[in-house]
C-alpha cells in the first residue's frame, strides 16, 4: 500500500474514534441526567414595567464617585 492511503485509512479510524467517544459522552451525559431527575428550571416572563420600577437610578448610585459629587473627575 501507498504511504497516502495508509495515512487516509489511520486519519479516518482517528477521526471515527474521537466522534463516537464524544456521542458516548453525550449519551452518558444524558442517561445521568435522568437518573438524577433533573428538571430544567423555569422560565418566567417578567412584565417590562415591574423591572422597571426594581431599578436603582443611575444617580444614586455614581453620586459619590468624584469624591466631591458626581462632576468631579476621580484623581489618582
Amino acid at each position: 500500500m501507498r504511504k497516502g492511503f495508509v495515512v487516509l485509512i489511520s486519519l479516518a479510524i482517528a477521526l471515527g474514534l474521537v466522534f463516537l467517544i464524544v456521542v458516548l459522552g453525550v449519551l452518558a451525559s444524558y442517561i445521568r441526567r435522568r437518573q438524577e431527575g433533573y428538571q430544567p428550571a423555569p422560565t418566567m416572563v417578567l412584565e417590562k414595567s415591574a423591572s422597571i420600577q426594581d431599578r436603582v437610578p443611575p444617580a444614586f448610585l455614581f453620586g459619590t464617585v468624584g469624591g466631591n459629587g458626581a462632576r468631579d473627575a476621580p484623581t489618582v
